[in-house]
Parts: structure tokens; sequence; C-alpha cells
């Protein structure tokens, strides 16, 4: 068969690998932001894809409904599938807290990378984790919300999948969001707000605060341990603020100390065994001098998010802010985070939003 992938990414280039290896063609990418398109790298705009009617043409992004509206007003008659991200886009990174054994310690591309029995092996292990706890997902979460309830069943049925397969789009649209966080009114506060910032890259999460908050933002505080990133974090934050907020050099978690980093200068940059560079880590609890109304904690920490939530116990117990944390990373997450938050103080609500990640917002009971 003949693809063409839309959407380049890393994600992206592990697909290409997997067409590849099936003995298929991919023909190449296309993207709608031109500032990426490139001969040598075969990647193209939408435009490109009207010379190839007969291949498959594989979304690889978030914004699926979007895409195939754009691809159609074109005159595109392809067939259009997507990469099946709500069910298979998360890690296996080493997580000693989500009741598995080390096997479970691999990364999530075997499931289109590794050879047949490894597929299998993963793909049973997604099933079974799923299966075990259905119940718990659907009790844990508010599913008298609309789109909470249609995500996390699209989540589930992809999860529970027998092999790996692409998805059609129809399923999927609708769950492309907003690409920043507390975009839903009704899932933020509407006073006064001091935004926490885990993983905050180089200042896009900030920017996007002080758009969505205004004048309500009063008070930043951000986490990057990524030298590269954090230069350019402090320049976006003493550009919007006076002050120029409060910017740590370090990670979150539950402990004080310094971990091995893998700085890849991207929003990948994660802890590991295997990284490159030693870098401090920080509880929450230990960061946060003074607050102006209602906090904001945003997670997007690359599987760190549940061992940074503990190091935040004693905030989350004496303000109940609201969180917006990435559930992705790994297998477990959707369901861990807000189990761990709800041990913390169940004074909560947990609803799902799928816009450039999948995220469980937890929302106090006022």
């Amino acid at each position: 068969m003949q693809y063409i992938i839309y959407g380049f990414s890393d994600v992206a280039e592990r697909l290409a690998k997997k067409i590849t290896n099936d003995g298929d063609l991919l023909l190449y990418y296309c993207d709608g932001n031109d500032e990426i398109w490139d001969n040598e790298k075969r990647i193209f705009g939408p435009s490109k894809i009207l010379e190839n009617p007969e291949a498959t043409v594989v979304i690889c992004c978030t914004a699926v409904k979007p895409v195939v509206e754009m691809l159609r007003e074109m005159g595109v008659e392809n067939r259009i599938v997507v990469y099946p991200f709500l069910g298979f886009h998360f890690y296996y990174n080493k997580y000693e807290d989500c009741q598995m054994d080390s096997s479970y310690e691999y990364y999530y591309e075997v499931s289109i990378l590794g050879n047949e029995q490894e597929k299998k092996d993963y793909i049973d292990k997604v099933n079974e984790w799923t299966k075990m706890h259905e119940k718990e997902l659907w009790d844990i979460y508010e599913n008298d919300d609309e789109y909470t309830a249609r995500l996390l069943t699209e989540i589930i049925r992809e999860r529970k999948m027998s092999e790996f397969d692409y998805v059609s789009p129809e399923k999927l649209y609708g769950f492309h969001g907003e690409r920043h966080y507390f975009y839903d009114k009704n899932l933020a506060p509407k006073g006064d707000i001091t935004f926490v910032d885990g993983g905050a890259f180089d200042g896009d999460t900030v920017q996007y605060a002080h758009e969505t908050f205004g004048e309500r933002l009063k008070c930043v505080y951000a986490f990057e341990p990524d030298e590269k990133n954090f230069r350019k974090l402090e320049g976006v934050c003493k550009q919007l603020s006076p002050t120029g907020g409060h910017c740590f050099q370090c990670g979150m978690w539950d402990d004080n100390t310094v971990l091995s980093f893998d700085a890849e200068n991207t929003m990948s940059s994660n802890f590991g065994d295997a990284g490159s560079v030693k870098v401090p880590v920080k509880r929450i609890d230990d960061c946060l001098a003074q607050t102006v109304g209602d906090i904001c904690i945003k997670m997007d920490i690359e599987g760190s998010e549940k061992r940074a939530i503990i190091g935040a116990s004693n905030t989350i117990k004496k303000h109940s802010p609201y969180m917006a944390i990435c559930v992705y990373h790994q297998l477990p997450d959707i369901l861990e985070i807000p189990k761990t938050i709800k041990s913390i103080n169940p004074n909560y609500k947990f609803y799902l939003r799928a816009g450039m990640h999948t995220e469980c917002y937890a929302v106090p009971i006022v």
C-alpha cells in the first residue's frame, strides 16, 4: 500500500518506520505549516496529496476534523485514517507505583516497531490493564459531562483493540480542543489566579495563560529543567510581567534532590536513568512562597506527574488548586493521577479533555 502522513512530528517519523517495516511505501509527509516544508525531507503542503489519489492519508495530529474538512474542501478524495493517539500515544517508562512488573518498562514504539511477538505482548498488556480498570475509570471521572464520557469511551475502545490499527476520523471529531490549558471556563476559576506551570518549555504555556486569564493572572511559577528552554522561558516571563514571575530551572518531584535528565532541548526532555546531565528537582510545596487568588497547576512533565502531585500534597490539601495534568505519558496515568489527587484531597471532580495532549482536569468542589 501507499501512504501519505499528514502532520510531521516525532510520532509521524516512528509511524513512517512502521510503514517501511511492513513492506509498504511512504510517499511523503504533508503539513499545514509552510515553515517546515522541505523537499529533501519530503515534507510538502497539503495540495501535494492531489497528485496521489490512490494513497491512504494517515492523520498524525490531534486536529482531526479541521484537517479532514480542509482536505475534502481542497478536492482530496483519498481514503483518510488516523493514528490512534488516544489509545497508543503513551510511553512505557519506569513507573514504580503502577502495580506492574518490569516487563512494562519499554517504550510504546514497540507497538509499531517491535517484532511480531513484542507487538502482541504490548497490545495484550494494554488490553489487560484496560479491562481490569475500566469500571474504575468510569467511576472516577464525571461521565455526565458529555465531552468526558465520549472521550473516555474512545480511549477505552482504542486500548481494547486486538491489534494495532488505524482509527476512522469520525471517531475523533471534536477532540482537537485548544492548544492551551484551562481554555474551558467551566474547568477554571473565575477570580484572580496564580499559575503554576510544570514543564514550562520555552514559555509558550505561560504566554497562553496571560492570553487566557488577562489581568486576572497575578502570579506565575514556572518550572523547566532544560537549560536552553529555561533561558527562553525567562525571556518570555520578563517580557510578559515586570517582575518576570518565579522561574525555576528544575523539575517537579516528590522530593528535593538531583536526578539524571535527558536534555533534548525539546518539549520531550525528560528524567531517566540514561540522562546525560544532572539537574535538581523540587517539591511544589517548597516553592510557592506567595500566591494570589486561586491556584491553577498545569503539568506536562513526561511521566513524572504522579511524583510531582505527591510533592504538592500540602498545596492540594490547603488550597484545593485547579489542575490540568497530562495523562498520556504512561498507561496507568489516566487512572493513577485522579486517584492520587483524591487520596490527598477528596473534594474534587475529574474531567477529561483532549487538546494537544490528553489531560485530566481536577476541579475542586466548591
